[in-house]
Parts: C-alpha cells; sequence; structure tokens
C-alpha cells in the first residue's frame, strides 16, 4: 500500500480511516487540503506554487537514479540530487533522507569522493586593460627628432613625451 493511500481514499470518498484519534484527524485534514487527485495521479500543491506528482515507493529509486546518474544528473550531492528531483515536479515526504541514502551508496561517488582545495588548479588573474589606456605612436618624416610619442591615459590624465636626444619624461 503506497504512503498516500489514506489521502486519495479521503479525496474519493471524503472518508476518514475509523481508528484514528482526533488529533490524527485534525493533522491529516490540515495536510490533506495541498493534494489534488486527479485520476490517475496525485499532485501535492508545494509552498513554491508548483504542482508536484506524488510517486510510490516501488517509483523512487528510478526517479533518483535518473536524476542522480542519468542524462539529467551528474553523480552530483544528495542536496542537488533533491533539487533536481523537486525541478522535475516529483513528489514524496522522504526524498531527502532516499536521495542522501542513494548518494551515499552510489560506486561512482564514492570512488571519485569530493574534490578538495589540495587537488584545485591555481587561480591566475587576468590583466585587464582598457582600449585606450596605452596608444603609441611612430613619427617619421620632417619629425626625426621624435622615436615614438606615448599618452597615457592615467587617474591624472597626463601626456607624457619622450624625446631622442634628452631621454626624460616632459608633462
Amino acid at each position: 500500500m503506497p504512503w498516500f493511500a489514506n489521502i486519495i481514499n479521503f479525496l474519493v470518498s471524503g472518508q476518514l480511516p475509523a481508528h484514528w484519534n482526533t488529533k490524527d484527524k485534525r493533522k491529516f485534514l490540515n495536510e490533506v487540503k495541498n493534494f489534488y487527485w486527479d485520476d490517475p495521479y496525485l499532485f501535492k500543491y508545494c509552498p513554491d506554487q508548483i504542482f508536484r506528482r506524488c510517486i510510490s515507493d516501488n517509483e523512487v529509486s528510478s526517479v533518483i537514479k535518473f536524476c542522480h546518474s542519468e542524462a539529467c544528473g551528474g553523480h552530483f550531492s544528495s542536496r542537488k540530487t533533491t533539487a533536481k528531483i523537486l525541478q522535475s515536479r516529483f513528489y514524496w515526504p522522504t526524498m531527502f533522507k532516499d536521495s542522501h541514502a542513494f548518494c551515499k551508496t552510489c560506486e561512482n561517488c564514492q570512488k571519485l569522493g569530493s574534490i578538495s582545495k589540495h587537488h584545485m588548479m591555481p587561480l591566475n588573474p587576468i590583466l585587464v586593460i582598457e582600449i585606450f589606456d596605452y596608444w603609441g605612436y611612430r613619427f617619421h618624416g620632417s619629425i626625426s627628432s621624435i622615436i615614438w610619442f606615448l599618452v597615457h591615459i592615467s587617474r591624472n590624465k597626463l601626456c607624457f613625451k619622450m624625446d631622442r636626444g634628452n631621454s626624460k619624461l616632459k608633462q
């Protein structure tokens, strides 16, 4: 008997199990407000305002396997696997516990382990130069004494000239 049998029986017939006490009935009636029966599927209206299909216990392992290691997954952690299950719009009450147990027993995940900072590649900074930060010109012809002229746009907006014979910076 699936975990949602009492919910379906109540939604279809409107009757509660006779052996329940008042506290159990009140709790059940409070929870059943979020469920919707569309024959043959039961859906739960979740707090993120998405309807998710409730699955039975015999479908749980195939859904977890698909979201963890098949086309949808990539052998991620149990939290990421559960997030993928929720994105696939499935629901069952023990999905966090079940996906954690599945990830702990996944052979590929146990062989690979987690990547530590020791195994990471070092980060190298990227030097960013704006397009008009440095301009260089070479003069030929009538201005033969000047080899090159460099304009550097700095914080002070200064222009520097370098002369062939003088080799001093002039402002």
